[in-house]
């Protein structure tokens, strides 16, 4: 299995799709684009505008691949989503994305350290290993630095998955009018 590396720019539509495929029927983004088809033109757009920050070496953003089949993105605490979002087909999409930041602040407070809020694998190779070398290049680099690292999620067995990297249940949060059901992780400094 080739080691992770940073995506060029040409390669940010396919890792896009990556994204787009793995989250697509993700509650939090079914939550932030509720109608199926402003989702599907949605979505891309939106991992293209994160990845792109991730595709320039002077970026803070770290985005690794294997072979565009499966990406991992992180950043240094409150480091992305900072530019201007692409414009979305999905009305109050902006509203929506507040409330559910609003109600996960409390949960990201504490020491800097790194924010991770994806790993995905293309759907049909999902389970060969591809998502665990990405987690371990995470971790590396979160011990290299001596950094916790947070993440969050809406899937049970994602919970699983990332307990098996040292992550642990910060805080759950229940479904509301403001998001779907949630757990968010920290995986401590070592």
């Amino acid at each position: 299995m080739p080691a992770p590396r940073r995506p060029r720019l040409e390669e940010i539509p396919a890792l896009a799709l990556v994204l787009t495929r793995s989250f697509y029927d993700d509650p939090l983004f079914v939550y932030l684009f509720p109608d199926p088809v402003h989702r599907r033109d949605d979505l891309p757009a939106y991992f293209a505008w994160l990845l792109t920050d991730g595709a320039d070496a002077g970026s803070s953003v770290t985005v690794l691949t294997q072979d565009l089949s499966s990406v991992i993105v992180w950043a240094p605490r409150r480091a992305l989503g900072t530019g201007i979002s692409p414009p979305f087909r999905s009305p109050d999409v902006d509203i929506r994305s507040r409330l559910v930041g609003e109600q996960d602040a409390p949960g990201y407070a504490g020491p800097p350290g790194l924010f991770f809020p994806y790993v995905a694998v293309m759907p049909g190779l999902q389970g060969e290993g591809r998502g665990t070398a990405l987690m371990e290049t995470l971790v590396a680099n979160a011990d290299r630095l001596r950094a916790p690292v947070r993440t969050g999620t809406t899937v049970p067995r994602s919970v699983a998955f990332l307990e098996r990297f040292g992550f642990e249940v910060t805080r759950e949060i229940e479904r509301t009018a403001a998001g779907p059901h949630r757990w968010q992780l920290t995986r401590p400094s070592s």
